[in-house]
């Protein structure tokens, strides 16, 4: 608090403002391979990494449509998950991370007068996100000096 009652604000919420969706990752760990539901997901999904890392195997995917909302994205992952095989959904329930990760991009600004960001889920999004034990990470890039120097900042829930 400054000396007249106002909050001061970080350097990070001061520089970030305007934040717009991206998009929605999954990202899983398992001690299994997980190549086994990147066969049973198929064409639905894109993969953005695949591999080993210390024995563990990390799968990142996003799904293969176009929809600029979290809500809508969410649920397209839940009907795929939710129509796999016994075989794959035990092979995703095995997992030791899932994880949710919604992509924001934010527009350098010096004011402080706009939300930093502000995302919103519906409570039937939420729901899913827990009938899916899956973990949520925000993560948010960003520009500070108009070039291609981004900074990300991600807030695990």
């Amino acid at each position: 608090m400054t000396a007249m009652g106002q909050c001061r604000l970080s350097p990070i919420l001061k520089t970030m403002a305007n934040a717009i969706f991206l998009n929605v990752d999954l990202d899983l760990q398992s001690t299994i391979h997980l190549s086994r539901l990147v066969d049973e997901l198929g064409d639905a999904i894109d993969v953005i990494a695949n591999y080993i890392k210390d024995g563990i195997h990390h799968l990142s995917m996003e799904v293969a449509i176009i929809d600029d909302s979290p809500d809508g994205l969410v649920q397209e992952y839940a009907k795929l998950l939710d129509n796999m095989s016994i075989d794959a959904t035990e092979l995703f329930n095995q997992c030791i991370e899932r994880s949710f990760e919604f992509g924001y991009e934010g527009e350098p600004t010096g004011s402080s007068r706009n939300p930093a960001l502000q995302a919103r889920l519906s409570a039937e999004t939420l729901q899913t996100l827990a009938r899916l034990n899956a973990t949520t990470v925000v993560t948010t890039y960003w520009r500070l000096d108009g070039t291609d120097n981004d900074k990300q900042v991600q807030s695990k829930i």
